[in-house]
């Protein structure tokens, strides 16, 4: 190999994807690389058009089967703590509250739920080994709750939780700690299937419909467990 021509494509947490030509005889002449710069910008394009397609598809296997798509301030972060990509309501809300870059680090590790304000939560989904833009990291949403949350659980809290039975109690525990159902199943050894069932229980029995509901009603009590 007589010659090498590298195009390095966007840095995204801390690493980078870089293609290489090879000439096996001679030296690439000044007009071979213009015309590369020339196609550089549609070759960023694409890979920045891939990232948000990949992304996107977080939309579709939400927090919960049902939760509507919506355009939440969302993020990525690698497994330690790298941000890799987010949405454009997300670079709205680091200005809006200034501590959410060091902490949404912090959480992408941890896991969990963090409460920003009175009116904001802060959630983890821990992603898959396999889940191309960011392996074994996680994807943090911030959620407005529904009702304001108290430094301790409230009545309205209090009364339903003493409706649910021990097994329910910690499910319910688990979810607010951010974990998804298999680390659930895994951590209570109980199947994958009967933790949905009970999801669909603590559901009906808290008046919710979503997963990212049934948090917003119990944060307080995260806090005070």
């Amino acid at each position: 190999m007589d010659d090498e021509l590298g195009i390095i494509l966007p840095i995204t947490a801390h690493s980078c994807f870089a293609i290489f030509l090879e000439r096996k005889h001679g030296f690439f002449t000044e007009d071979e690389v213009r015309n590369l710069e020339t196609v550089y910008p549609a070759i960023e394009g694409c890979c920045q058009s891939h990232l948000g397609l990949l992304f996107n598809e977080t939309r579709k296997s939400d927090f919960s089967a049902g939760a509507p798509a919506i355009q939440s301030p969302r993020a990525l972060f690698d497994h330690a703590g790298h941000h890799v990509y987010s949405n454009g309501n997300w670079s709205q809300a680091t200005h809006r509250f200034p501590k959410l870059k060091q902490l949404s680090a912090a959480l992408a590790v941890s896991g969990g739920v963090e409460q920003i304000s009175e009116e904001w939560i802060l959630r983890t989904k821990r992603l898959n080994s396999d889940f191309p833009l960011a392996p074994n990291g996680a994807m943090l949403v911030l959620e407005k709750v529904t009702a304001a949350p108290t430094s301790h659980v409230s009545n309205e809290v209090a009364v339903p939780l003493t409706v649910f039975t021990r097994r329910e109690r910690d499910v319910l525990r688990l979810v607010l700690k951010g974990m998804k159902n298999p680390e659930i199943s895994s951590t209570l050894g109980v199947g994958g299937g009967s933790i949905r069932n009970i999801k669909l229980r603590l559901y009906r029995k808290s008046g919710v419909a979503s997963e990212g509901e049934l948090v917003s009603k119990f944060i307080a009590f995260a806090k005070d467990s």
